[in-house]
Parts: structure tokens; C-alpha cells; sequence
């Protein structure tokens, strides 16, 4: 039981069981204290942002799978090359424009989803504190800031998406997140894009070493990029599972704090 059930109720945020009534110490005579500095920031709903992400990766895997059939007909005109049957000046520079067109495309694309990813990611995560989760490791300025670090970018996102999952489990408490079990997918959705991302710049380091490259050369580094690329996707498709996942997860511990506190889940 409380001592009081006048104004001095508020709603509070408890380390384990996430959200439960606090009484603040309000004397008989006077106005309670000031506690708003102390609240969490209010919940903003990222699911506009999560649907948004995940139709971007949707139209990079599209526009991977185009570059993709491109270098692999560029193989073919390479190895008719290697065995003196063509190709035709027109067809090598057909090839050449498609695959550059196809190229800068599907840059723009990756652009244009990865600002869409840290905007969200750097939503979500600031979620967190909202819904009750304690103890975070990570602020959700560096959780972007550290996709741009080089060599700690090779780790950090992953560990900071995987704070994110865990901490967004609608079934567990302020503190009690951080014992749940990482997600397989997360681990094999951060191996595939590192392989790729290895794959693709060392097509970069391949070429530069032979400026000019032999057609078995051309042959190889064409491997490497769709490698790299299949590997892309790959990561694309883990990472549409692992947006949806969270925003799940946010949206349904939103509504069940929501629920508890008997106020409207609204956008959620």
C-alpha cells in the first residue's frame, strides 16, 4: 500500500516489472515537485519508418538481382573473348552500359535505404527508454555514428541491433532483456553482409593490382561481384526480417504499457 492518493500519484518506471505506480512525497500544504525531467521521452511510433526500410530493401534486392544478370551475361562475353568467338564491339559495349546504368542505380538505392535504416534505427532505439527498458549500453546518437567508424563499424552495428532486439522483447522487463537469447538471424544476417561488403571491395584490390587485366582476370573479379552480390541479398532479406521483427515487437509492448497505464494506444 501507498500513504497517499491524492496528486501526488504519478506513473513511474520500475526497473523489472517495466511501468508501475510511484507515490511522490507531497506535503500537506504546497504543490508537488517538479518530476517531468525525470520521465522517460514519449513513445513515437517507427512502423511508417520500419515499412519504409523494409520496401527499400525489397527494391535493392530487385535492383541487385538486375545488376547480378548483367555481370553474369558480361561473364559470358568475357569467356567467348577468352576463346577468340566474339564478342562483337557492339555487344561489349552494350554490355559495358548496362552494367554501368544498372551499377549507378542500384548505388542510389542502397543511398537512399541506408539513410531510411539509421533514421529509423535511431528512432527505435530511442524508443527503448520509452518503454520502459533500463540499463542500455548504447545512446541512439551512436548507435548511427557507428556505421560511419571504420573498423569499429565492422561490429558495432551488429551489437547495437542486437541491444535493439533484445531490449524491444515485449515479454521482458527493464532488466531482464539482457539475459533473453540473441536471435540467429541477427548474427547471420551481419556475417552475410560483411562477407559481401569483404567480396565487393576486393574486386577494388583485384583489379588495382593488374591495371591491365588479362580476361581470366576480368573473368575473376566478375566472380567476386556476383559473390558479393548474392551475398547482398541475402542480408537484404535478413534484414527485412529483423525491421519487422522489432517494430513487432516495439509496437506490441506499446500497446500493453498502454493498456496498463489505461490510456489509448494510438498509431501505434
Amino acid at each position: 500500500t501507498f500513504p497517499r492518493t491524492d496528486d501526488g500519484w504519478l506513473e513511474a518506471w520500475n526497473r523489472f516489472s517495466a511501468l508501475e505506480p510511484r507515490c511522490v512525497a507531497v506535503p500537506r500544504a504546497g504543490t508537488a515537485p517538479d518530476v517531468r525531467r525525470s520521465l522517460p521521452p514519449a513513445y513515437r511510433s517507427g512502423h511508417a519508418l520500419a515499412t519504409w526500410v523494409v520496401g527499400l530493401l525489397a527494391v535493392y534486392v530487385l535492383a541487385t538481382l538486375v545488376l547480378l544478370a548483367f555481370t553474369i551475361s558480361e561473364v559470358g562475353l568475357l569467356q567467348r573473348a577468352r576463346d577468340g568467338i566474339g564478342p562483337t564491339f557492339a555487344q561489349a559495349e552494350t554490355s559495358d552500359d548496362r552494367l554501368a546504368l544498372a551499377g549507378v542505380l542500384s548505388a542510389l538505392i542502397f543511398i537512399a535505404t541506408a539513410v531510411v535504416w539509421v533514421v529509423w534505427q535511431y528512432r527505435a532505439h530511442a524508443n527503448l527508454r520509452s518503454l520502459g527498458a533500463d540499463d542500455l549500453r548504447y545512446r541512439p546518437g551512436w548507435v548511427v555514428g557507428w556505421w560511419f567508424i571504420p573498423v569499429a563499424n565492422t561490429a558495432m552495428p551488429y551489437l547495437t541491433t542486437r541491444e535493439l532486439h533484445k531490449a524491444s522483447d515485449p515479454d521482458a522487463g527493464a532488466i531482464d532483456w539482457k539475459s533473453r537469447r540473441t536471435w540467429p538471424v541477427l548474427w547471420m544476417w551481419w556475417g552475410a553482409w560483411l562477407l559481401g561488403r569483404f567480396l565487393l571491395a576486393s574486386v577494388a584490390f583485384y583489379l588495382a593490382a593488374d591495371p591491365d587485366a588479362s580476361v581470366e582476370r576480368l573473368i575473376a573479379s566478375d566472380g567476386f561481384e556476383i559473390a558479393g552480390g548474392v551475398l547482398e541479398i541475402v542480408a537484404a532479406l535478413f534484414a527485412m526480417a529483423v525491421v519487422r521483427s522489432i517494430d513487432r515487437r516495439q509496437r506490441a509492448k506499446a500497446r500493453r504499457l498502454a493498456a496498463r497505464a489505461e490510456t489509448p494506444a494510438t498509431a501505434l
